[in-house]
């Protein structure tokens, strides 16, 4: 064999046998292996892009956006303080009705006592000529006087005079 014939068979087979490692196996780690990644290693300068907060004008189409924005943020205070006002008021309101009732409660605390409507039978004793008025709900007497001459007779009907009385004199 010539000696061209095998240094190419040498090296076809290098190549084909699976067994032989490949270029890039058999270069050790870190070690650079393309023609980029050496200019890389030994260039005077390296560049690495990284993320910083910085200054930036900005420019009409900037101030457009951001003045939407802003018109958009006060539309949503506006609407939020109303809401609040709203919301004060109604418990403004609460407050104050509560407050009412805890002072007429303590009113009637202070009183020990409280004025409503009860029941009464007025009673009309023509013998001794007086009239009482007794309470319904407990059975005690709570005013009595002396009739007049026009109540001590029996067959007019006073309380309908007298009711009646006061409609004539408005008119």
């Amino acid at each position: 064999m010539k000696k061209a014939e095998r240094g190419k068979r040498d090296a076809i087979s290098v190549f084909e046998n699976p067994e032989t490692p490949s270029f890039q196996e058999q270069l050790e780690p870190g070690v650079p292996a393309t023609l980029g990644e050496v200019a890389q290693e030994f260039a005077p300068t390296e560049i690495t892009i990284i993320k910083e907060t910085l200054k930036v004008v900005l420019s009409d189409e900037d101030y457009k956006h951001f003045a939407i924005l802003m018109g958009q943020a006060n539309t949503e205070i506006g609407a939020a303080e109303d809401q609040l006002a709203a919301v004060k008021s109604q418990f403004k309101s609460r407050i104050d009705a509560a407050v009412a009732k805890r002072n007429e409660y303590a009113g009637i605390i202070n009183a020990g006592c409280e004025y409503k409507s009860v029941e009464c039978q007025l009673i009309k004793n023509y013998s001794d000529g007086t009239i009482s008025n007794v309470r319904m709900d407990t059975g005690k007497q709570v005013g009595s006087r002396l009739m007049t001459s026009e109540e001590r007779q029996r067959g007019l009907d006073f309380m309908k005079l007298q009711a009646a009385a006061p409609e004539e004199e408005a008119a």
